[in-house]
């Protein structure tokens, strides 16, 4: 019997290294075919024609496929070109440059009518050709073509063709030249970091053949100009949203800085206080934030990202003429405040599931302390070790121009706060905080329009909810240069107290090289925190520093 179960334990280890094995990744390289043409129109047609196969080559999932941008990094380090390299010894050594297991040539003759397309694939490590084959076409017929060498390379290493591939086989469609020769063109553009160019003729490609996952795949990797629509930083959530994390094609750097501009236009400052007169009451509500990190993608759906972050709290409410309205565990007094540092640190994790979704997590751990030692008693912190988590969901279309995404923050953290009704200082929780955007681009990439929505649930004794909307628009007149302005409409529903809020935003971004500068200023009548069914002036920066240094990228 004991001999028995060795045997089974034995063979069922050995189907699964098999199984294992099986479905280990096979790493492919697709090389620009070469071209021969004297017509104009086809310079780059050897670009587009062999991304069609690559692009039917992704579709199955045990073959990793190289991109263009892993590629051209490599060739640029070699001072070599990805196209007219037609002879094998020098595709092998290609492919060993890029840890190729096979890599795919080949060549376009332009015949008049039509093109003769011949292709080859090499096996890196024994630097032998284990397949090749030929075809004469019209060039209209091109999305037959990139199906037809995919499905002939996929049977020669013995994977599943893909139903959508085999599709494209067997229905030979008849489709406008004028797209894929803009399809070469966008993706030439692509290869020289002009992506100005890039969308601009892979737009093209979109309206005449809608369907075209090529030209959406490439469209969706080049939104390096995207819009920037933060207004603030919160004490407890990260910057960016988790499931971003997904879509990211390379590294970024990233420090954010937030505050306060006092005193705020409009507001009536008590001398040697800094605190805002509100009727019978001082309000003050000063908070400094920074956050410093780094993210950078892992494989090809996954993206983590760690930083540390800080601030400083200075929260007061006081009683301008000394009347003692404010009970504290049976001690009355006039004024109570709370002067808190945090410390800590943060990572996040971001997963693709679909080309158009991504979720995510982040989870934050710090520590709150007394920034104010010399304490008289009135000032009421709680200390201690806090943590929040920090889920989220980012749906965007293939092509990058719309972007949704939902979060929502969960923190343990306490914090005093006055019950204006009761007179008291009462030791509550953070609120739940959910917050959205809303993002679409208009074709040209130059405009954004975006809807931002922050809402603070209250899950406490105070119970109701503070809400911001802030429709916004962003315009790139140059490629380096963003401003963007906006609207903000804001409203506070607590203990039977409803006030509302106005305000605006303004900002811009600018990009030196591999560094993004970003710059938003708000100003609003906030309604007060401390202070129910009333609002106080409030004005805040943000300025952030993002440096791509593409170490990393997928």
């Amino acid at each position: 019997m004991d001999n028995f179960i060795k045997k089974s334990l034995f063979l069922s280890l050995f189907i699964l290294l098999i199984v294992f094995a099986g479905a280990q990744e096979i790493i492919v390289s697709v090389s620009d075919f070469n071209v021969e043409s004297e017509n104009s129109k086809l310079k780059y047609i050897g670009k587009g024609i062999s991304t069609l196969v690559a692009g039917e080559l992704r579709r199955t999932k045990t073959i990793k496929l190289l991109e263009r941008s892993q590629m051209n990094k490599i060739m640029e380090e070699q001072k070599l070109s990805l196209s007219g390299m037609v002879d094998e010894a020098h595709q092998v050594e290609l492919g060993k440059l890029m840890a190729a297991d096979y890599i795919v040539f080949g060549e376009i003759i332009d015949m008049g009518n039509s093109l003769l397309i011949s292709v080859r694939m090499a096996d890196v490590a024994t630097t032998e050709v284990v397949w090749e084959d030929s075809i004469m076409e019209k060039l209209e017929t091109y999305d037959y073509i990139g199906a037809y060498f995919a499905q002939s390379i996929l049977t020669e290493l013995k994977l599943d063709v893909q139903k959508e591939t085999v599709a494209k086989v067997e229905t030979k469609v008849i489709k406008e030249t004028e797209a894929i020769v803009a399809l070469s063109s966008g993706i030439d553009a692509y290869d020289k970091g002009d992506e100005e160019k890039a969308k601009e003729e892979l737009t093209i490609v979109q309206m005449l053949d809608p369907e075209n996952e090529v030209a959406e795949f490439y469209l969706s990797k080049m939104q390096a100009i995207s819009p920037k629509f933060r207004v603030e930083t919160q004490e407890y959530s990260p910057v960016y949203s988790p499931a971003s994390l997904g879509f990211i094609d390379t590294d970024k750097f990233f420090l954010w800085l937030g505050g306060p501009i006092d005193p705020a236009p409009g507001a009536e400052i008590l001398p040697n206080d800094g605190s805002q007169v509100v009727g019978d009451y001082a309000v003050k509500d000063y908070v400094v934030n920074f956050r410093i990190g780094y993210s950078f993608p892992v494989g090809e759906n996954l993206g983590l990202g760690f930083g540390i972050f800080g601030g400083f709290q200075d929260l007061k409410i006081s009683h301008i003429d000394g009347v003692e309205v404010f009970n504290f565990e049976g001690n009355m007094t006039h004024e109570w405040y709370s002067q808190i540092m945090n410390i800590g640190g943060s990572a996040s994790f971001g997963a693709h599931l679909q080309d158009w979704l991504s979720i995510g997590t982040s989870v934050l751990v710090w520590i709150s302390s007394n920034a104010n030692e010399q304490s008289d008693g009135t000032n009421i912190v709680r200390d201690g070790l806090f943590f929040s988590i920090y889920p989220g969901v980012m749906i965007r279309d293939p092509g990058g121009n719309l972007t949704f995404d939902i979060n929502a923050g969960y923190t343990n953290q306490k914090v005093y706060y006055a019950d204006y009704t009761g007179g008291e200082i009462v030791l509550g929780s953070r609120p739940l905080v959910i917050d959205s955007s809303f993002t679409y681009g208009l074709p040209n990439q130059h405009i954004f329009l975006g809807l931002k929505g922050i809402s603070d649930i209250y899950l406490d004794d105070r119970g109701g909810y503070a809400l911001r909307i802030i429709p916004m628009v962003e315009f790139w007149p140059f490629k380096f240069l963003s401003v963007r302005g906006g609207y903000e409409y804001s409203h506070f529903d607590q203990s039977g107290n409803f006030t509302i809020g106005h305000g605006a935003v303004g900002g811009f971004t600018f990009k030196i090289g591999k560094f993004d500068i970003n710059a938003n200023l708000t100003y609003r009548q906030k309604p007060a925190r401390l202070l129910p069914g009333t609002t106080v002036a409030n004005m805040k920066i943000l300025i952030g520093l993002e440096y791509n240094p593409g170490w990393i990228s997928r």
